[in-house]
């Protein structure tokens, strides 16, 4: 799949959570979302570098709103590529649902720790950052994986793990 090919292809599938993705598809939306957030996030921090007082800050701004509004455009694709892009490797998709949950647990930690700052707080905090570091490799092993599908070979059903014969 060609670069321009992921893009439509990952914007034209943008709630399939069912299926399956190639690596080259995969890959190449990350690839466009990295783009695109340079293209988004240089501009902006340049404008508000800028002199004060110069319209640079309402151009800073707008830019930072575009920042975020393309962010969130590539959001659900994003991860519905990804459960795709586990499905095709022979994974189940919950696994972005896992670090979904392992980042809302970091984040309410957080919270906690500086409510309650300490020692057993700071342990816990860390414990979360390693379940979540473990999640996020994983996920990234799964996504360099081959296919575990021949062409035309149907999945399984959406919930089981494929299991190789």
């Amino acid at each position: 799949m060609t670069f321009g090919g992921a893009i439509r292809a990952g914007y034209a599938n943008y709630f399939n959570f069912f299926g399956r993705a190639s690596r080259s598809e995969y890959w190449w939306f990350q690839l466009w979302i990295v783009v695109l957030g340079f293209a988004l996030v240089v501009p902006a921090a340049v404008a508000a570098a800028s002199q004060p007082g110069s319209g640079a800050r309402l151009l800073a701004d707008v830019l930072a709103l575009l920042v975020g509004l393309g962010l969130l455009g590539t959001l659900i694709p994003a991860l519905a590529l990804q459960v795709r892009r586990l499905h095709d490797s022979g994974h189940s998709g919950r696994w972005v649902l896992g670090a979904f949950l392992a980042d809302i647990a970091r984040a309410g930690w957080e919270h906690t720790m500086k409510a309650h700052p300490g020692d057993a707080t700071a342990l816990v905090a860390l414990i979360i950052e390693l379940l979540a570091l473990g999640i996020s490799v994983t996920i990234l092993v799964f996504s360099l994986q081959r296919s575990k599908y021949r062409s035309g070979a149907s999945m399984p059903d959406h919930g089981q793990r494929f299991t190789a014969p």
